[in-house]
């Protein structure tokens, strides 16, 4: 989909915009979304394990809103061993933020 190649972008603003249409999409789609889960949770997760320098907070912080809306979407079942790496990245974050204008 193009949203997907938008994802794909060097331009993280274009990214970020990308992730919130998408949240948003599946807010709306509920169960539907189900079947890009195996596509977008991957690249999610690569984000917040993988973007922790400084620039890239706004989009941990929209990979996080995206994530979190994707599973409550999805529900449980789909989201199965998911549940515990996302619970487990979203903590370390929590426990890393120092700076109080931080959008994650």
């Amino acid at each position: 989909s193009h949203l997907f190649q938008l994802l794909q972008s060097d331009k993280r603003y274009v990214q970020e915009q990308a992730l919130s249409t998408i949240a948003t999409i599946a807010d709306a789609a509920q169960a539907a979304f189900s079947k890009y889960y195996d596509t977008l949770m991957p690249l999610l997760v690569n984000v917040l394990q993988n973007q922790s320098e400084k620039e890239y907070r706004l989009l941990r912080g929209k990979a996080m809103e995206c994530a979190t809306l994707i599973a409550l979407a999805v529900g449980r079942e789909r989201l199965g061993q998911d549940a515990m790496t996302l619970v487990n990245l979203l903590a370390n974050i929590q426990t890393s933020i120092t700076d109080a204008d931080d959008p994650q």
